[in-house]
């Protein structure tokens, strides 16, 4: 039957009306050798191999013309009405349709389209997703349309790529009308769901006419841009008693009915014809091809005609995507290869040829493309002609009217690859110097071979190029720079800074700078800014070059400058006896600073900076800035001495001369004692003391605490562990301390020299609160750091009572300090009692570059002046 090809239909049964064997005895396969025959070679890898001789069907057809512009897309897909398919055999196993909203075997219907796990279509005899190939006819068909082509093994078909999906209708019994109408509402179902259906093979065969409900599913799914591609039949009859049955016109013209032709353009011996009912001939007898589970067959029938022109119908959607399965089917029919066994026998008196209707179906498509980017520097797109098929075409700017010279499409676009089957379709190239002014710039595609112009893109662009400029020097006195903008006149530049996010200030860039003349034919475009009085701190500034036509502002830098000023001084007098100097910090002005005093391993001295100067008054405007401090008697030996001023601003320690080195010597006959603080505790402080001129007479010892001077007594406990190096025991000590404040304290031991009286310092130690000196000399937690926020709590045992600073450094500078003073009754059994030590304060976003910034934060001890770190790690700041 020219146009349903079924075997048989039925209606509201299975049992099969006019039965007949699926595939005929014309319609027989040969397997080669007795067994599964592989090729040498896959073609058309070499033209001329064995594989192109049992391919004749191919080059009848002129395939292998056709492959030079398409050889097919995955993006293509067509529905083969059949037995199944053997979607494992690795000639067929890459074009095999997969659903792309099914997940394999979970039970679900998974797109909702009414159908449970149709992964690769659909089992309409059995209503399962049971796709498999029980007969074999199905699987001959396929590789006809898709056998994977240039994969070094097997066959190709007409397509190298192709998705085919299974659709079961037929069963080596016959094949039911109503699972013909099923598969034909899947089809249209999952084409309207965005699946790229061109055509359907229904290679099954018939005696019988189709019913007006078919030939109403057909027209339907013609309608929805379904070419429809049925076999002849292998009765040897004419088939234009078709023409007879109601509604059959309706279809006619909207598909296509293949006969078989012979390798000498010949008609088949056992095809059907009918010069008003099937449209043309294609290849159908000893056709090599796939044949489950995993062999190649030599078959023959119009059931493997018909997969030549479904193929054909195929290769042309992939190379000119847009076509509709109309003008697909007209290209088909209107070029054919005339043949006189097929004169009055079709309607087109023709031979398929798939070469000559993807030229005449090219013949109507303009080059397709697109411009990505366009703008005064550069111009990037793609662009593609079918006629031209993977072969690059021409791509031509025109500016203001004027053509340049035109540039080839052929850099990769793999993006391109799975919508025109190949990628070397990009252009990327630099935009010509425009002139001043508003431009017109088009781009146009080249149509291949005729050279027209198709306009891709577009746009109108004012030649203005972006100013260019730097920032020398950025600190808290003075910006400065040069800027240019090359659209303008030379030294008209603007410049816009921002400090702190304030109001802007312009100024113009017209300082002379000689070292920019032989780059820009100029010098004028310098700038130096004096910074205003601003408040001690860190501050952001942001720079900008204003653009001369559109007034946009370019930044040059964004960046941080601290306006603190470190204190400044000097130590005049470093001697055994006194060390002595000035300091003066110009955040406190006129108020005098605290130094702080290192010698050697003692515990650091503090005092404050108040002495008057006279000598400084007329430098600095006030003279009490004056310090010294007279050395305890030291034993002999080499001190580093280190002297720094506290800046009153940020607690950072500054040093006022380099590290020193005092050096104290002894004389043979005043050798100084010598002695230890063994232990320092709540009651209790002892140790020993050691005079070498005395021997083993004891020395008295005296025990300052605070500074204050204490009564000297005799170290005469016995320590026996001293004899073995003192030569004698006698030279211990152990003094009660008493009741002292609660806080830290500083303990100082002196001997008292037998010879000189005077009182030797011997070694020091800190206590605090009666208590022994832990290695923790505060308590802190840091609860919260981000962006907007610092929250916690910090406490110092050293100075129970008094509220400690927080200091913030940004990136390393330092951004504030805050007092941590606020009521946190949660941790007063972590701080002796003490609820207010808790801080919380807002980030200084106003001065905080955006971005990724390092946040440090220090607790500042108020009896050590020592910083302490709480927290140091990354933020971002938006």
């Amino acid at each position: 039957m020219a146009m349903a090809g079924r075997l048989f239909k039925k209606k509201h049964t299975r049992r099969p009306r006019h039965a007949q064997p699926l595939l005929e005895n014309l319609e027989s396969r040969v397997l080669l050798s007795g067994a599964i025959h592989p090729l040498a070679a896959t073609y058309p890898n070499e033209n001329g191999s064995s594989a192109y001789n049992n391919l004749w069907h191919l080059n009848k057809i002129q395939a292998p013309d056709a492959w030079d512009i398409s050889r097919g897309n995955n993006n293509v897909v067509v529905a083969i009405f059949d037995t199944g398919m053997q979607i494992t055999h690795p000639d067929l196993a890459n074009n095999v349709w997969t659903n792309p909203g099914e997940i394999a075997n979970n039970g679900l219907d998974d797109d909702a389209n009414g159908f449970t796990d149709d992964v690769y279509g659909w089992n309409f005899v059995n209503n399962n997703n049971d796709i498999s190939d029980s007969v074999g006819h199905g699987t001959t068909v396929a590789g006809v349309i898709g056998a994977v082509g240039n994969n070094g093994a097997g066959i190709t078909g007409v397509n190298w790529a192709v998705d085919m999906m299974v659709i079961k209708v037929g069963t080596a019994a016959g094949v039911d009308s109503q699972d013909l109408i099923d598969g034909l509402n899947y089809v249209m179902a999952m084409k309207n769901r965005g699946i790229n259906v061109i055509a359907v093979n229904a290679s099954y065969l018939s005696f019988s006419a189709p019913t007006t409900s078919e030939l109403n599913t057909i027209n339907a799914a013609a309608n929805a841009g379904i070419l429809y591609v049925s076999a002849a039949g292998n009765n040897a009859m004419n088939n234009d008693i078709i023409n007879f049955i109601p509604g059959y016109s309706n279809v006619k013209n909207k598909i296509i009915t293949v006969a078989a032709t012979t390798s000498t353009d010949g008609l088949a011996g056992f095809s059907s014809y009918g010069g008003n009912s099937v449209h043309l001939g294609a290849p159908g007898q000893d056709i090599y091809t796939t044949a489950a589970p995993s062999a190649y067959f030599t078959v023959s029938g119009t059931s493997f005609a018909t997969p030549m022109v479904t193929a054909a119908a195929a290769l042309l959607k992939a190379a000119v995507p847009g076509a509709t399965s109309s003008q697909i089917r007209t290209a088909i029919l209107n070029n054919t290869d005339a043949l006189g066994a097929l004169s009055g026998k079709t309607i087109t008196g023709g031979r398929l040829n798939v070469y000559r209707a993807l030229q005449s179906l090219l013949g109507t498509q303009a080059p397709l493309g697109s411009v990505d980017v366009i703008n005064s520097n550069q111009v990037i797109g793609w662009a593609f002609d079918a006629n031209a098929g993977a072969n690059p075409i021409n791509v031509q700017l025109k500016i203001n009217g004027v053509n340049y010279t035109p540039v080839a499409a052929n850099q990769s676009r793999p993006d391109l690859v799975p919508v025109f089957g190949s990628g070397n379709h990009g252009f990327n190239f630099a935009m010509p110097t425009l002139a001043p002014g508003s431009n017109t710039i088009q781009v146009y595609a080249l149509d291949n071979p005729s050279g027209t112009q198709t306009l891709i893109g577009q746009t109108t662009i004012v030649n203005n190029r972006a100013p260019l400029g730097a920032v020398d020097l950025l600190n808290a006195n003075v910006i400065s720079g040069w800027a240019i903008d090359q659209d303008a006149t030379p030294g008209t530049t603007q410049v816009r800074i921002v400090i702190d996010g304030g109001t802007p200030v312009t100024i113009t860039a017209n300082n002379a700078r000689p070292d920019l003349n032989p780059i820009f034919g100029a010098g004028n475009f310098g700038f130096s800014y004096t910074m205003p009085s601003l408040t001690i701190g860190l501050h952001r500034a942001d720079v900008y070059v204003l653009d001369s036509t559109t007034g946009d502002p370019t930044l040059l830098t964004t960046a941080t400058f601290n306006t603190n000023v470190q204190p400044i001084g000097f130590v005049d007098v470093i001697s055994a006896d006194q060390i002595a100097g000035w300091t003066y910090d110009a955040n406190a002005g006129a108020s005098p600073v605290f130094v702080r005093i290192d010698i050697g391993s003692y515990p650091p001295v503090f005092l404050q900076a108040d002495a008057s100067r006279p000598d400084l008054l007329a430098g600095l405007g006030s003279a009490n800035h004056g310090f010294a401090y007279t050395l305890p008697k030291l034993r002999a030996g080499a001190y580093n001495i280190r002297v720094t001023a506290l800046d009153s601003l940020n607690g950072s320690l500054y040093d006022l001369i380099p590290q020193q080195t005092l050096v104290i010597t002894d004389t043979p006959s005043d050798r100084l004692p010598i002695g230890v603080l063994d232990v320092v505790n709540g009651s209790t402080i002892s140790g020993w003391a050691f005079d070498t001129e005395s021997g083993a007479t004891s020395v008295q010892v005296r025990i300052d605490i605070d500074g204050e001077t204490g009564t000297p007594f005799t170290a005469n406990i016995s320590r026996p562990d001293l004899a073995p190096g003192l030569g004698s025991a006698d030279h211990g000590f152990s003094f009660n301390v008493g009741s002292l404040a609660n806080g830290a304290h500083r303990i100082d031991l002196y001997v008292i020299n037998p010879q000189t009286s005077e009182a030797v310092l011997v070694d020091s130690k800190i206590r605090r609160d009666g208590t022994a000196w832990t290695n923790t000399p505060y308590s802190a937690w840091v609860d919260v750091v981000n962006a907007a926020t610092v929250s916690g709590w910090a406490y110092s045992p050293s100075a129970p009572g008094t509220s400690v600073n927080i200091r913030l450094d940004i990136d390393g500078v330092f951004a504030g300090f805050y007092t941590a003073n606020a009521s946190r009754p949660d941790v007063v059994s972590l701080t002796d009692g003490n609820a207010n030590v808790g801080f919380n304060f807002s980030m200084p976003t106003d001065i905080i570059i955006p971005g990724t910034r390092r946040v440090t934060l220090y607790m500042l001890d108020p009896f050590t002046l020592d910083l302490y770190p709480l927290y140091d790690n990354n933020i971002v700041f938006a």
